[in-house]
């Protein structure tokens, strides 16, 4: 964290471009992307995930109400 702010990003590789030292590429390349805090990260299901559901549940329904032996 060459800038100081809690996380390694792309403000520290600027830091780092600007003032650079012997060692702090590898410090910087061995920890970026590492956040500050230890937040649990969640999978989001995508909007349509939803709306694929109810399209294959109300044609499942659909399939059980048709009366048999109809073309």
């Amino acid at each position: 964290d060459f800038d100081g702010d809690g996380d390694v990003d792309g403000n520290d590789f600027l830091a780092w471009q600007r003032n650079a030292s012997v060692g702090s590429l590898g410090d910087w390349a061995a920890n970026f992307g590492q956040p500050a805090s230890n937040a649990a990260a969640a999978a989001t299901p995508e909007p349509t995930t939803l709306l694929q559901c109810l399209i294959c549940l109300g044609g499942g329904a659909r399939r059980r109400r048709s009366p048999r032996g109809k073309a």
